[in-house]
C-alpha cells in the first residue's frame, strides 16, 4: 500500500473495489440500503450527548511512519481496550484486529475479544455476520461484525456500536490496529452515534512526525474551525457514489504562481473530486496534471532534475540552495468562488531533514485516465483545518493548521 517514500500509505474506500456483507457485490459497488443486506441498522443506544452539539470531543492525532497516515486512539468494549486507528473520511466501516486473527495482524497489537467485554451484544443480522472490504491497492480486511461500546476520549462512550472484528488482514496499515470510518455511509461513526455531536467535525494534521494534531467533534469543531459563510464549499451528490460514503466537491481550478489553470478548458467532462484523509498526494486528471507539471517545471528551470519516485515524476535537486528556495505560491479554486491558499509545505514533498532536504518533488500525481476520481489528499491539507458540516452538506478549508 505505502510505497518506499511513504507517499501513498492509505488509499481507502474512496476507490473501493469490493465490499461484502455476507456476499460479494459487483466491483466498485457500495451498500446503498442496509435492509438489502444482512445487517439491520438500529438506532444508537445511550447516545453520547442529548443536548445539541454537547460539549464536543477532541482526539489527539499523530502521524504514521513517513507522515502518510494519521492515527487516533479509540476504545472498544468494557473494560475498554484502546486501539490506534487510521481515521479515514473516505470509508465508513470501522474495524479493529480480532482476537481470532489468523493472518496479517501485527504481533503485539491490541485485539478485540467479545467474550471479555461485559457490554458486548449480538449483532442484528438476518444471516451470517461476515464482512470483507478490499481497497484500491488490494489491501483487505476480512472478518465478522461485532457490537459493543465505543469510547472516544476518557468520558465519551456509546453502547451498541457495530464494527468489524478483523480475522484476516492484508496490506500495509502501518503501526495501527484498524480503521475509524468517518465517511457518510450507514456503518460510519457519524451514522451510528449522536447526530448532534457527530454531524460536525474538523481536523488539523500534525505538521511533523513528532507533532500532534487534533480531530474535533461537535461544538469544539465549530469553535476551533468554522469559517465564515463565504468560505464554505457545498458538498455535491455524485450519481455513482453508491452509499454516499465520500465527500464530493466541485473543484474548478488551480493557480500556481501567477498562472491560473481552469479545469473546464482542460477536461472534457466534469471532474468527480473527493476530499480524503486516507490518501496522501492529490490525484488529478492527466490533462490537468500535465498543465500543472509544465507550469512547475517552468518555474524550476534553473535547478537540475532529480530521479523521480514511484509516484512523483517531477523532482529537483536543491543541493547547496536548500535554504534559499521556497515553493511557488499555489491556491485551489472551488465552486461558489471559494479560493483556498495552500501552505508552502503542501506544494512539494522534500526528502531528508526538513528544510535542509535537497530533493524536492511536486506533491501532485496524475491519474491513469480522465474517468478516475480526482482526490484531494492530506499533503494538501497541511497548514489548514478541514471542517465538515454533515447536516448542512458543507465543507471548508480554514486557515490555521495545528
Amino acid at each position: 500500500m505505502a510505497d518506499s517514500q511513504h507517499l501513498h500509505c492509505f488509499y481507502i474506500t474512496a476507490t473501493i473495489i469490493t465490499y461484502v456483507l455476507t456476499h460479494s457485490c459487483a466491483d466498485g459497488a457500495r451498500p446503498q440500503d442496509l435492509g438489502t443486506y444482512s445487517l439491520q441498522q438500529q438506532a444508537p443506544t445511550n447516545p453520547i450527548h442529548t443536548d445539541r452539539f454537547g460539549v464536543g470531543v477532541a482526539l489527539p492525532v499523530t502521524a504514521g511512519p513517513g507522515g502518510g497516515s494519521y492515527v487516533v486512539t479509540v476504545g472498544f468494549g468494557t473494560p475498554k481496550v484502546d486501539f490506534p486507528l487510521l481515521f479515514d473520511t473516505g470509508s465508513d466501516v470501522s474495524w479493529v484486529y480480532c482476537h481470532s486473527c489468523s493472518q496479517g495482524c501485527t504481533p503485539g497489537s491490541p485485539t478485540f475479544n467479545p467474550s471479555l467485554s461485559s457490554t458486548s451484544s449480538s449483532v442484528p443480522c438476518k444471516a451470517a455476520c461476515d464482512y470483507a472490504v478490499e481497497y484500491h491497492d488490494r489491501s483487505q480486511s476480512i472478518g465478522v461484525y461485532a457490537r459493543d461500546t465505543i469510547s472516544l476520549a476518557d468520558t465519551e462512550s456509546q453502547e451498541g456500536f457495530i464494527f468489524g472484528c478483523a480475522e484476516k488482514v492484508s496490506g500495509d496499515f502501518g503501526r495501527t490496529a484498524g480503521v475509524l470510518g468517518l465517511g457518510q455511509g450507514q456503518f460510519s461513526l457519524l451514522a451510528q452515534t449522536d447526530p448532534n455531536l457527530f454531524s460536525i467535525f474538523c481536523y488539523c494534521l500534525p505538521p511533523t512526525d513528532s507533532a500532534t494534531g487534533v480531530l474535533w467533534f461537535g461544538v469544539q469543531a465549530m469553535e476551533s474551525c468554522r469559517p465564515g459563510a463565504s468560505k464554505m464549499i457545498s458538498l455535491v451528490v455524485e450519481p455513482n457514489n453508491n452509499g454516499l460514503t465520500n465527500y464530493f466537491v466541485k473543484f474548478t481550478g488551480i493557480t500556481i504562481g501567477s498562472q491560473r489553470l481552469d479545469f473546464n478548458s482542460l477536461v472534457s467532462s466534469p471532474m468527480s473530486t473527493i476530499i480524503d484523509s486516507g490518501t496522501v498526494v492529490t490525484r488529478l486528471p492527466p490533462a490537468v496534471y500535465s498543465a500543472l507539471r509544465a507550469a512547475f517545471r517552468g518555474m524550476m528551470s534553473g535547478y537540475p532534475a532529480a530521479e523521480p519516485t514511484n509516484l512523483l515524476d517531477t523532482c529537483y535537486n536543491l543541493e547547496g540552495r536548500e535554504q534559499d528556495w521556497t515553493p511557488p505560491a499555489m491556491a485551489m479554486h472551488f465552486e461558489d468562488s471559494v479560493d483556498v491558499g495552500l501552505d508552502p509545505s503542501a506544494v512539494t514533498l522534500r526528502e531528508g531533514d526538513g528544510e535542509s532536504a535537497s530533493r524536492v518533488c511536486l506533491a501532485f500525481a496524475g491519474n491513469g485516465d480522465e474517468n478516475e476520481l480526482t482526490i484531494i489528499g492530506t499533503q494538501q491539507h497541511r497548514g489548514l483545518r478541514v471542517y465538515y458540516d454533515i447536516n448542512g452538506q458543507k465543507l471548508a478549508f480554514a486557515a490555521g493548521g495545528c
